[in-house]
């Protein structure tokens, strides 16, 4: 009974020492991106957790100047070096017509950059992007 309960202690252990040795990385993600012709502007922002290799949080759009039109998406992703890549489909929305629709944020921490994909419709600007990992 002692053995097994010491072997279960040291099992223990190791996992949170192999959890606690991974650090954790936060993204934050704010700023405005335009289309290429200036005609539509969204103000985005999302945030995320976990490891370089595995992070997960929420992000949301909103449209500047055209009237409510907030969406809102679950993110998975990855960062490499200084860039962030977040994508999800959008869960809630307030045109039904976007419930669905895949979008992925590409962001660089080095120079405020941010890339936002909406359904193949894509839109660019800058705004604070900050990695610490």
């Amino acid at each position: 009974m002692a053995l097994g309960l010491c072997f279960a202690v040291t099992s223990a252990l190791a996992l949170t020492a192999s959890v606690a040795a991974r650090p954790v990385v936060t993204v934050s993600i704010a700023g405005m991106v335009e289309s290429p012709d200036g005609v539509l502007r969204l103000n985005v922002q999302a945030w995320a957790r976990g490891t370089l290799a595995s992070l997960a949080g929420k992000g949301m759009d909103t449209p500047i100047g055209i009237g409510p039109g907030e969406c809102t998406v679950p993110l998975t992703g990855s960062a490499v070096g200084s860039v962030v890549t977040l994508s999800g489909a959008i869960t809630q929305a307030t045109d039904p017509s976007n419930l669905g629709v895949t979008v992925t944020f590409i962001a660089d921490a080095s120079t405020g950059s941010i890339t936002f994909n909406f359904g193949g419709f894509v839109l660019e600007g800058t705004g604070l992007v900050v990695l610490n990992a």
